[in-house]
């Protein structure tokens, strides 16, 4: 979406609420927090009910109610940066910016005021400063250190500020070399990592907050035992603008404009990071995004009447070229993205109704349009590689032409208190979801067929039909809980296959292409905590995920098996140890054959059980924190489910994760 529109909403926004006299309140945020962590994602997998998609030690692809990639929505901030690789190697999590450490999950279909996201959001926060008793200023600095893998990061932030607003600066840097699995054997993960940024805030009065950031990204060297090829550089660049209002009385109840613009500059390669074999061959890529959202709530007599506007667009363009030398490596091989563009404009509406005492009945409302094109689908390269529209015809018998989509979305959610402070809810939602940039217009060629990955550019939108409920109780007599039930009904979804000449594929070669089919997910959760004394409590949650296509009867790729963890805490807040222990049962359910299906997934996987251990010491007001702990105490050799097929070879790929790992870290406020 262009800046300019966008900027427009906000003094729209800004000018309809000047009149109003308000206060703003913060809602404490739930989630996790995390410090000194270089890969947020990698933290994800603490939260119940999130999974991770592992290539190497850095862009860990985070997994909700078995759906990743667009299918789940992750905010940086507010904003979506979108990464340099099509077969992300770089997720938007992986340019979160330095401290961004709080994290919390969102499950999808709740609601109608984010776009495409019909299995959840994920929102990567970097908190504001908060001066108290008088301060002017925070200063805050962590580091942590890991034996697995020789693992080193490090950050530090500062804030200066008063009533009137706030400057706050942070730099984290992370490098660390290949971890060596329980079996002993290295796998290829090393890389370098650096972030800064800075954030200006402006309270003009105490209704009003307004934040300008700049973050940087830069990695270096990061390797991928999941992938043919590396990373030699992957850097970003994002910025936001921001504008925040709330209050407890009054006719506007929250009001809430951003922009942000991000850019992500990939280069990955087959030689430079490992020994050259056979074609050379390196990817240069590009991915601009820039976009925004203003919304508002109103008090209405009969409840709370939200209105929002929101757009974005997305510029993504890779070009694979080839060589037989290191200094050689320019012949255009494929147009992977070909200077792609997509454009989403949406507009959505909610009323949260108070039916009864402690009863809010919830419907809303969501239309979307999306335009898509592909400037360069027509570029020929030369020799044998073939054009994307060559592609697109060899196996669709269609072209790039331009695409518009409407997309309509509903949701119907009711909640209800319950006398014990929890709360039971029920949701209905229909959402439909374009297909992205890749899985409409890659057009990789291959030296074989069966090493051709092609979008296709006929896909329809995917409508998500969900229903879900959810009940949990606050934390209560020293024990808090909640459970889940969802089931998702798919049409049109958009499925990665293998080409045999199914409907609507002219191919049968084993080229990777995509599809419409229908498709049917559904899952459970359940999570508590309980404190048995002031110095004992026990911890778990399991969660559990099933997918099917429906027109084969075949199990879907990539669908995590049940998991879990089970918690214990022992000792006083101020010093106190864990033991996690980690689990997964044993994987069945898989899509490995390419004769039958898509082969993402790379056989079944064995179960699994892992021991971790951690003592943690807090200073008083929690101004210090330093933690010991050694992750898979006893070196066990096992791997997540989940795994991605690489760009450019297409057997499916399992990383084992780390064996056993002995770290440190701390952590201090100034």
């Amino acid at each position: 979406m262009p800046v300019r529109p966008v900027a427009i909403l906000v003094l729209i926004a800004a000018s309809l609420s000047a009149a109003e006299t308000i206060i703003v309140t913060a809602e404490p945020e739930s989630g996790v927090r995390l410090f000194g962590r270089p890969d947020p994602a990698a933290d994800l997998r603490d939260l119940p009910g999130v999974a991770g998609i592992r290539m190497g030690g850095l862009g860990i692809d985070p997994v909700v109610r078995g759906q990743s990639g667009s299918r789940l929505l992750v905010l940086v901030d507010g904003a979506c940066p979108h990464g340099g690789c099509p077969n992300r190697m770089d997720p938007p999590t992986s340019y979160a910016p330095a401290g961004a450490d709080q994290v919390r999950v969102e499950p999808g279909g709740l609601g109608v005021r984010h776009p495409g996201a019909p299995l959840g959001i994920v929102h990567l926060d970097t908190p504001a400063p908060v001066f108290t008793n008088g301060r002017w200023h925070e200063a805050t600095a962590h580091a942590r250190v890991t034996g697995n893998g020789e693992g080193r990061s490090g950050g530090a932030g500062l804030a200066i500020g008063g009533v009137a607003g706030f400057a706050q600066a942070r730099f984290e840097s992370a490098r660390a070399g290949n971890y060596e699995d329980g079996n002993g054997r290295e796998v290829r993960s090393a890389y370098r990592s650096s972030k800064a940024g800075g954030t200006l805030g402006w309270t003009p009065d105490a209704q009003t907050r307004v934040e300008l950031s700049h973050d940087l990204t830069r990695e270096r060297d990061v390797l991928y035992a999941g992938a043919g090829m590396d990373a030699p550089t992957s850097d970003g660049a994002t910025s936001s603008l921001r504008l925040r209002r709330a209050s407890d009385h009054g006719l506007l109840a929250s009001l809430t404009a951003e922009v942000h613009v991000s850019r992500v500059e990939h280069l990955m390669d087959n030689y430079s990071l490992r020994p050259a074999v056979g074609m050379l061959m390196r990817v240069p890529s590009q991915s601009d995004t820039s976009g925004g959202r203003a919304a508002v709530d109103v008090r209405l007599p009969v409840g709370t009447l939200g209105l929002g506007l929101d757009g974005e667009q997305l510029a993504q363009d890779a070009r694979r070229y080839s060589g037989m030398t290191p200094s050689a490596v320019s012949t255009l091989n494929s147009a992977m993205w070909p200077d792609i563009r997509q454009r989403r404009m949406g507009a959505w509406g909610d009323l949260a109704l108070e039916a009864a005492d402690g009863l809010r009945v919830v419907p809303g409302l969501r239309y979307d349009v999306v335009d898509s094109r592909a400037g360069d689908a027509a570029v020929d390269p030369p020799g044998l590689p073939l054009s994307p529209d060559a592609l697109y015809a060899l196996y669709y018998g269609a072209e790039a032409d331009d695409r518009r989509e409407h997309l309509y979305g509903m949701a119907l959610r009711v909640e209800r208190d319950l006398a014990s402070s929890g709360l039971v809810e029920f949701a209905l939602s229909r959402q439909q979801r374009a297909a992205d940039p890749t899985e409409r217009f890659i057009a990789a060629n291959g030296m074989s067929p069966s090493q051709r990955w092609i979008g296709n550019p006929s896909l329809e939108a995917e409508t998500h039909w969900q229903a879900q409920a959810r009940i949990g109780d606050a934390p209560r007599n020293g024990m808090d809980w909640q459970a889940e039930a969802w089931i998702d009904l798919v049409q049109d979804h958009i499925r990665r296959d293998r080409a045999r000449a199914q409907p609507g594929v002219l191919g049968a070669d084993q080229a990777t292409i995509y599809r419409n089919g229908e498709a049917l997910l559904l899952g459970a959760l359940a999570s508590g905590e309980i404190e048995a004394t002031g110095w004992l409590a026990f911890s778990g949650d399991t969660a559990w995920t099933w997918g099917e296509d429906r027109d084969s009867g075949q199990p879907l790729a990539q669908i995590p098996p049940l998991a879990g963890r089970v918690a214990a805490r022992f000792g006083p807040p101020e010093l106190h140890g864990q033991a996690i222990l980690r689990w997964s049962a044993r994987a069945t359910r898989v899509d490995d054959d390419p004769a039958t299906g898509s082969a993402q997934d790379a056989g079944e996987t064995p179960a699994w059980a892992v021991l971790d251990l951690r003592l943690t010491w807090r200073a008083r007001e929690e101004r210090g924190e330093l933690a010991v702990g050694v992750d898979n105490l006893l070196d066990r050799t096992y791997a997540e489910h989940l795994n991605k097929p690489s760009a450019f070879d297409p057997t499916a790929v399992r990383v084992n994760e780390p064996g056993r790992s002995i770290w440190l870290s701390a952590s201090a406020t100034f």
